[in-house]
């Protein structure tokens, strides 16, 4: 192949891999359905809540199924997966000491395999939303996320092991960083695992939130400026 058809067919990859590599492509078709199809808070809570999370996947109980070797599933031993909702206090704050958290439950953000082998796993707080009070923060960002209409939470249905009177289900916060280090992971106790629906949708808002660019013709103009002039 020569150099042009080279340089032809590799532009035109990295054209196709820029349609979703600053943001999830499809997911403001996502938030038009909601948007379109299922009007008012209570018909998307009823129709997106159940879809997103499912009882905890435990290593232990998946590990013959999907790694046939013993080296394999040893290397893979997870402690919890991306999107899980876990529970544990040994949660890592830029500026505070790592055991100084009051706030108990958590999401997890990184990805599947930094839960194995990253120093430092990525959290999010995760707060309850009741009935009710419908003015209150919660409520409103509860709303919000149920249209996945915002960047800075993410909506999760009541956990199974949930009874408490009154309780709507939960938002996660994902505007401040939070951490739990490798060390402490095994801690944490799983409450419950994304579908691979949840999952989905997770990570689109999670690639939108971190690698979006908001005006992508003023993005490339900006890196395009010194091109040619060295």
């Amino acid at each position: 192949m020569s150099p042009r058809s080279l340089d032809a067919e590799f532009n035109s990859l990295v054209a196709e891999l820029a349609m979703s590599s600053h943001g999830s492509a499809k997911l403001g078709e996502v938030k038009k359905f909601l948007d379109k199809e299922l009007k008012g808070t209570a018909n998307r809570e009823s129709f997106l809540l159940p879809k997103l999370l499912q009882e905890a996947v435990v290593w232990e109980d998946v590990k013959d199924s999907v790694w046939k070797s013993e080296n394999a599933q040893k290397e893979n031993k997870f402690p919890f997966l991306q999107g899980d909702v876990v529970g544990t206090r040994i949660v890592m704050r830029l500026g505070e000491a790592e055991t100084s958290q009051k706030h108990g439950i958590w999401l997890v953000l990184a990805p599947d395999c930094d839960c194995v082998r990253s120093s430092f796993i990525r959290v999010a707080p995760v707060f309850p939303v009741y009935s009710g009070s419908k003015s209150t923060e919660a409520n409103q960002r509860f709303g919000h996320s149920l249209k996945l209409s915002t960047l800075k939470a993410f909506p999760l249905p009541k956990l199974p092991s949930d009874t408490e009177d009154g309780l709507r289900g939960y938002f996660a916060d994902l505007e401040e960083p939070f951490y739990i280090e490798q060390g402490s992971a095994p801690i944490a106790t799983p409450y419950a695992s994304m579908t691979v629906t949840g999952w989905h949708l997770l990570n689109a808002i999670i690639q939108e939130k971190e690698t979006r660019a908001v005006n992508m013709e003023e993005a490339v103009a900006i890196r395009s400026i010194n091109v040619g002039l060295h």
